[in-house]
């Protein structure tokens, strides 16, 4: 009997102490998969700058249409708080996941523009942006569509 308890504690603690170590590997996975996701965002503006002349003031510039993810809730990975993109030069990113402290990360070059209030706010899930390159060699960032949209 005395045996029995004994492993039950001690299968208890190995638990207890291991799920520290895996809500850790969770926060840590999702803050890569958003970085990597800022990443991708960066290369498909900065290729759509490289290879597109600005168009003449007053005119549509060229357009690329880009499909994120951010993390939801799993097993393996922690979900994302929000990511919310401010104007600026160069951009503002703040993102967290909700069990972790708050990122901030700058976007690099072409200078990227919030539409509206300045303020773009994704939450876990897809989201389709679309991406536009205006007369002044900057990236205007738009939602196009919910981020409950699976398509």
């Amino acid at each position: 009997m005395f045996r029995v308890v004994l492993s039950v504690l001690l299968a208890v603690a190995l638990l207890g102490t291991s799920m520290a170590a895996i809500e850790t590997a969770r926060e840590t996975h999702a803050e890569a998969q958003v970085s990597n996701t800022l990443d991708e965002l960066e290369r498909a503006a900065a290729s759509l700058a490289a290879e597109n002349d600005p168009p003449p003031t007053g005119a549509a510039g060229p357009v690329r249409q880009l499909k994120l993810s951010l993390p939801t809730a799993s097993w393996g990975t922690a979900a994302v708080d929000r990511v919310e993109f401010s104007n600026g030069s160069p951009t503002a990113v703040r993102w967290r996941v909700v069990s972790g402290v708050e990122t901030f990360r700058w976007l690099s070059e072409p200078t990227f523009v919030i539409p509206g209030d300045g303020e773009l706010v994704l939450r876990p899930g897809r989201h389709h942006l679309r991406l536009e390159l205006t007369a002044a060699d900057t990236v205007v960032v738009g939602r196009q569509y919910d981020q409950r949209d699976t398509t």
